[in-house]
């Protein structure tokens, strides 16, 4: 585990959220996806990529490229 803190300086109404981060982080399947997070992209250069991306939904809505785009961003 990292030997800094983690979570958010509580500013106000934060606790919630830091108190979810900090959950999550305890799980090691989780911790290690972020921080190895280049491993687990998907790869948009990929020949075959537009039937991986029809493939992706969020319960039944599809996911388009555009948002896996902005979300690789973050």
């Amino acid at each position: 585990m990292a030997s800094e803190p983690v979570g958010l300086d509580n500013i106000g109404n934060t606790c919630y959220l830091n108190s979810i981060l900090q959950f999550y982080y305890t799980i090691k399947s989780i911790r290690d996806v972020v921080a190895n997070i280049d491993d687990y992209r998907m790869d948009l250069n990929s020949a075959t990529i537009q039937s991986d991306i029809d493939k992706k939904q969020v319960g039944g809505r599809k996911i388009a490229r555009s948002e896996i785009q902005n979300a690789q961003k973050c």
